[in-house]
């Protein structure tokens, strides 16, 4: 399966460059899955609201190996996934802990 997403609006989507600088407030995708030889077929929308501020942008931790609905991931890349976003997420909290605790 391939996931995609396309830029909702008049104007061509945003380069990812630039959502790090813009308002994105309203901006909003169309998210859409495809099979290897198939079409893509949309499966939900994503409309941004609000920029988090910087602090909590920096806490995020997002784990692919979450799967619902009967996704798994398959492939000699994705096994390594997990252990990696693992090592992050631990890294990232000993970056980001509170010395007085």
């Amino acid at each position: 399966m391939l996931f995609g997403a396309r830029a909702l609006g008049s104007r061509p989507g945003p380069k990812l460059e630039d959502l790090s600088r813009a308002d994105p407030i309203g901006m909003a995708f169309e998210l859409r899955i495809a099979g290897v030889t198939g079409d893509w077929q949309p499966f939900g929308r994503l409309t941004l609201e609000r920029r988090l501020p910087s602090g909590q942008t920096e806490r995020l931790g997002f784990d692919p190996t979450n799967t619902g609905g009967g996704l798994e991931l398959v492939g000699l890349l994705n096994k390594a996934r997990g252990p990696a976003y693992e090592a992050s997420q631990e890294g990232r909290a000993h970056a980001y802990r509170n010395p007085d605790d």
